[in-house]
């Protein structure tokens, strides 16, 4: 057998999902993958997804597959626990002007118009009449200048004093963002996966994300976050309903946490990645 179909094959991560298919030009995309995709998806030995999902809607188009592979991304745990030796080291509150006494919703993604600031930003301004002390943090970098869209929202719903942008964030300074705030958002339309949530859950940040998510259902049914539709009165309710219930708070931490260690762990991945490929092999 050749190399080529040897190989347990990647996806483009989340290229071949719906919605992101919906803001580029189908044609164009369907052109390259007839020319030059398929001979490669039809040459491997097995496709790996991430999640299920990702599986299904990479069917939906019709592509060749031999075989299926679902393995999730994994977190390297031993380097996150040295990151968190250095916190003491880092204040993120006091480096953005955030007053402790602050409820900190922590976005941290890229903005871009998949991930669902469209309904985030309108949801955070009916938040803080019933939280005033929430601020919104923005932690991400913006792609294809979606930021100005971004302003935008924020200028419509007079939150230009409670919202903070930080641009992208990485390393010690992303752990910190974690460690200092008080839940994670991301109302996706689409993820392939989901990196930053179990990077939140992780750290024991209480989560709350959309079905659009990849792995809004191994959440769901280890109970470690909230998850909800793409709606702007559920992430309301899902936000307020975290922020002021502690004891909730604490339950959801703690079984996302669980959850990470159990099922994320990057030495169980590699475990499962090497099984994998010795029996293609």
């Amino acid at each position: 057998m050749t190399g080529v179909q040897t190989c347990a094959l990647p996806i483009s991560r989340g290229s071949l999902m719906k919605e992101p298919l919906k803001k580029k030009s189908l044609l164009k995309k369907k052109i390259y993958i007839s020319l030059i995709e398929k001979r490669n998806l039809r040459g491997a030995a097995a496709i790996h997804f991430t999640v299920e999902a990702e599986k299904d809607e990479y069917l939906n188009f019709n592509l060749p597959l031999k075989k299926s592979i679902i393995i999730p991304n994994g977190l390297d745990l031993q380097e996150f626990k040295s990151y968190e030796v250095q916190l003491r080291k880092i204040d993120f509150r006091e480096k953005f002007g955030i007053a402790a006494d602050k409820k900190i919703v922590l976005f941290l993604s890229r903005l871009n118009w998949k991930k669902g600031l469209d309904t985030l930003i309108p949801a955070f301004a009916e938040v803080i009449k019933k939280e005033p002390k929430a601020i919104l943090v923005l932690a991400g970098g913006n792609d294809e200048g979606y930021k100005k869209t971004v302003d935008k929202f924020i200028e419509k719903y007079n939150l230009k004093e409670k919202v903070i942008f930080t641009g992208m964030i990485i390393g010690k300074d992303k752990i910190a963002a974690f460690h200092d705030s008080d839940i994670f958002v991301l109302p996706s339309y689409s993820e392939n996966f989901g990196m930053a949530v179990i990077e939140a859950m992780y750290f024991g940040l209480p989560v709350v994300i959309t079905k659009g998510v990849g792995i809004s259902p191994s959440i769901l049914k280890a109970n470690a976050g909230i998850v909800i539709k793409k709606d702007k009165t559920q992430l309301i309710e899902a936000i307020l309903k975290v922020l002021s219930n502690s004891k909730l708070s604490k339950e959801i931490d703690r079984k996302g946490k669980q959850l990470v260690e159990t099922e994320f762990s990057l030495l169980k991945i590699t475990d499962r990645f090497i099984k994998e490929y010795n029996e293609l092999i």
